[in-house]
């Protein structure tokens, strides 16, 4: 798509052949005017060149009556991997009673293992040379060696250095790999958010240190 007197807008819905401002002041606090469209559609900018970037936005409900737009300046992207590791989840000061009152079938003395999906979304900018926010083989080895090569096939409570000491709930290991992931991230990238899965009905999501 070329041209850059477009701004994308996620609202309720959004006139044709209105500007924001006017979208904005038309709209009422319980529905969409007459004549809108809950798809996204184009809007001409007025007072941008055509080499202007077309920039994302969303609507968002201050009060009922008022949506104000948003301007989106990053966009995550997303890789997805798996590994299969051991653990059990135990306190070693406890009785077998008492971990096993606490953590059940996964505190069994011969440990247990799951099939991991991980998932590692970063954000950032566009970066204008490459139309990239970050290169997503770049992300892949960085994953690669900072977690997967340590944790596949392997027990988690003996094996991985950077988890000893840590009860290797899914809880835990996604802050012990955001620990791992974030010093080797390049300039203007953030993490957005991991996602483990221990099965097809479990998973966890960790946003963030911010985010506690």
């Amino acid at each position: 798509m070329h041209g850059g007197q477009n701004l994308f807008l996620w609202s309720l819905g959004v006139q044709r052949n209105k500007g924001p401002k006017e979208v904005l002041r038309d709209q009422n606090a319980y529905g969409r005017p007459e004549g809108a469209e809950q798809n996204a559609f184009q809007v001409e900018r007025p007072g941008f060149g055509a080499h202007s970037t077309i920039l994302p936005a969303r609507s968002l409900r201050i009060s009922a009556s008022l949506s104000i737009l948003i301007l989106l300046k990053a966009l995550e992207i997303r890789y997805q991997t798996e590994f299969c590791a051991a653990h059990r989840l135990f306190r070693e000061e406890w009785s077998e009673q008492r971990n096993t009152e606490v953590f059940g079938i996964c505190a069994n003395p011969n440990g247990h293992g799951h099939n991991y999906q991980l998932s590692v979304a970063v954000r950032g900018p566009i970066q204008g040379e490459t139309g990239m926010v970050m290169d997503f083989l770049v992300l892949t080895d960085l994953v690669q060696e900072r977690i997967v090569k340590w944790v596949d096939h392997r027990n988690l409570d003996l094996d991985v250095p950077f988890l000893k000491g840590t009860i290797s709930t899914a809880e835990n290991l996604l802050v012990a790999f955001w620990k791992q992931l974030e010093p080797g991230l390049p300039k203007g990238v953030v993490l957005a958010s991991l996602s483990l899965g221990e099965s097809r009905d479990y998973s966890c999501h960790y946003f963030g240190p911010d985010h506690d």
